[in-house]
């Protein structure tokens, strides 16, 4: 049986987040004023996208992450300090191309 733990928030994983602490907050942050785009659906994609680019047995519920208590190891991710750089694949997470599916300003 799997026991799984918390790893910890997005504000402890979020590297370029200027503080945010939720992925919400991160989203509006990075948008600032942005005319005609929808927040709410852009952190929506953008916690599934991550979702998607974590390894299958960790998950962003909320704002914590949780995976499982002992693992072997994490093949082909990202690893930090001997265990899962998470921060590392919310980088990998193109969040200015979810952004550009919302971008509804006429140009």
């Amino acid at each position: 049986m799997t026991t799984n733990t918390s790893y910890g928030s997005w504000a402890n994983h979020v590297r370029y987040g200027g503080g945010t602490l939720t992925v919400h907050a991160y989203v509006e942050a990075s948008l600032g004023n942005w005319p005609g785009i929808n927040v709410d659906a852009v952190a929506n994609d953008f916690r599934d996208a991550i979702n998607t680019a974590l390894p299958d047995s960790v998950q962003l519920c909320g704002d914590e992450f949780y995976g499982p208590h002992f693992s072997d190891g994490f093949d082909g991710y990202p690893l930090r300090d001997g265990g899962l750089d998470i921060g590392a694949v919310i980088e990998s997470v193109d969040f200015w191309e979810i952004v550009a599916k919302y971008d509804n300003i006429d140009r």
